[in-house]
């Protein structure tokens, strides 16, 4: 099972934070629920040499909440402060922002947090990554990123690998 690397102590230079930004608090930000189905690949006809080639079996899963009524009113105000830095990214995508975890705090403690991992860990049927006991946002399936480009590296975001899969 592959490991997380660290996420940088550091921002790259021309990133700050957004002033006057609410801290994140888990106790407050969170409200998670599990899916109520989660079909594999399997269950929508895949055979199993082809499944064998993916980090997960997981296909897809019904809407779940991450977020309690709090945590989306901050994130969505916290998202329209990041528009400033808004880029056309392709064709197909409009805008990206890029590098929103070394801008907002709120959002780099969201993606960091123990319960948000655990979750996401649990819908992709994989174990919680730590580096040296810290999680880490940074990703553990690169040869994902790597294959297929990031419109399959989603899986990548949070800190966990799959269990029984290599990354490497």
């Amino acid at each position: 099972m592959a490991t997380a690397t660290t996420f940088p102590t550091a921002r790259p230079e021309g990133y700050e934070w957004l002033p006057d930004e609410e801290h994140f608090d888990p106790d407050v930000h969170l409200a998670i629920s599990e899916p109520d189905e989660v079909l594999s690949l399997g269950d929508l006809g895949y055979e199993q040499t082809t499944i064998d080639r993916c980090v997960t079996d997981v296909a897809v899963s019904s809407p779940f909440r991450l977020l309690s009524a709090r945590g989306a009113e901050v994130l969505l105000s916290t998202a329209r402060r990041l528009r400033a830095y808004a880029r056309p990214a392709s064709v197909r995508i409009e805008n990206t922002v890029r590098g929103g975890c070394y801008r907002s705090r709120f959002l780099r403690d969201l993606c960091m947090d123990p319960a948000v991992t655990e979750a996401m860990s649990m819908l992709e049927r994989a174990s919680p990554s730590t580096t040296n006991g810290d999680a880490t946002t940074q990703p553990t399936l690169r040869s994902v990123s790597a294959q297929y480009g990031a419109r399959k590296a989603f899986l990548s975001t949070l800190p966990y690998t799959v269990t029984g899969r290599s990354s490497t």
